[in-house]
């Protein structure tokens, strides 16, 4: 059983639904709204819709009720992280992994080689790594130790001004953010989600660092509590955080959502570091030379910036929004939580869904 963490509720005079486009009225009242990633409220920019006050799943609580919390063995933390993606594994489907150079990417990569040698040739199926986030070098390498070399991709994003049209498409909700990795080259590769399967390191950094004592990665976290309370706490912070908003373009297999991986994870509570590290460079010792990519080495890179004269003109097709004629802004090149892609954002879903302002 895996988490389900990307369910914000929204709710309206319309009704209550898991699909914020179904309790969005005709005309709206814009609500200022914060265009951090993570603030615990339950405000949306539109005043007529609001987000549902966070309900604990009772089935997740159950869950960690029922763990055998104690610090394991990183043989056994590792082996739940191969289950995990077996459990959900359709062996007809395309499987594609959104990866790069990064520590949750190594780990996973290596138990998909495990289940590869173990299960065959014919279960592995069609298979395609994904790397979009311009750690090209250090992913390539990962995939040519471990014999995914052409299994594998690296795709560079070109933000183009056709890139940012429609941009609300790419979330449930309203969001600050401007590029969904989990969604936007696979729509516009035209893949067929119910002909595929994805596998994301997604959730790896938080669940963890959730019970990491030492950890201070995802605030709030209250240490005297023990891990499984941690973990509620956890929950609770992923509702508010904008990244419950982000869509997924297909069935989507979360491995470190696994509660096989939380419970086996869940007693090592005093690591000195990240545990995807300390697995990776015991179990994906082959990769250790490859260095692993930060945000600082991308934008160094030239990546995650948007082109000058493309931010020109998205800022002048934006003020020819009903939104962008009312409420001016400051255009951005960096791509990060900002007010400019909030409103970009809340522009084109006005446009495209014809609402009126009141």
């Amino acid at each position: 059983m895996e988490y389900q963490g990307r369910t914000r509720v929204h709710t309206s005079t319309k009704g209550t639904s898991l699909i914020f486009d179904d309790v969005v009225p005709e005309s709206i009242t814009i609500r200022k709204t914060s265009p951090k990633p993570y603030v615990y409220t339950h405000d949306t920019p539109f005043q007529e819709v609001d987000i549902v006050p966070y309900i604990e799943t009772p089935g997740a609580w159950m869950k960690l009720l029922e763990m055998d919390v104690h610090e394991r063995p990183l043989e056994a933390i590792f082996e739940a992280v191969v289950a995990s993606i077996e459990e959900r594994w359709v062996p007809d489907r395309l499987h594609i992994i959104g990866a790069s150079s990064g520590y949750d990417s190594r780990v996973i990569a290596k138990a998909i080689q495990v289940l590869r040698k173990k299960n065959g040739e014919e279960w592995f199926g069609d298979t395609l790594f994904v790397e979009n986030g311009g750690e090209q070098e250090g992913f390539m390498a990962i995939m040519t130790e471990l014999g995914f070399k052409g299994n594998a991709m690296s795709w560079n994003p070109d933000y183009t001004v056709e890139y940012f049209n429609k941009i609300h498409e790419k979330y449930n909700g309203i969001c600050s953010y401007p590029v969904n990795q989990w969604y936007d080259y696979y729509v516009m590769a035209g893949f067929k989600p119910e002909e595929t399967q994805y596998i994301t390191g997604y959730g790896n950094n938080e669940v963890t660092e959730a019970v990491r004592l030492k950890s201070k990665y995802v605030k709030g976290i209250n240490k005297k509590l023990p891990p499984q309370e941690r973990l509620r706490q956890y929950f609770k912070w992923h509702y508010y955080h904008q990244l419950a908003t982000f869509k997924e373009f297909t069935e989507t297999i979360h491995p470190f959502w696994n509660f096989k991986f939380i419970e086996a994870m869940a007693g090592n509570d005093n690591l000195p570091t990240r545990l995807s590290e300390i697995l990776a460079k015991k179990f994906v010792s082959e990769c250790n030379h490859v260095r692993k990519l930060i945000t600082k080495d991308v934008r160094m890179a030239g990546h995650r910036t948007v082109d000058k004269n493309v931010v020109e003109q998205l800022y002048k097709n934006y003020r020819k929004t009903r939104f962008g004629e009312r409420y001016d802004v400051v255009p951005s090149q960096d791509i990060d939580y900002n007010e400019w892609w909030q409103h970009l954002c809340i522009a084109s879903y006005i446009e495209d869904h014809n609402i009126e302002i009141i």
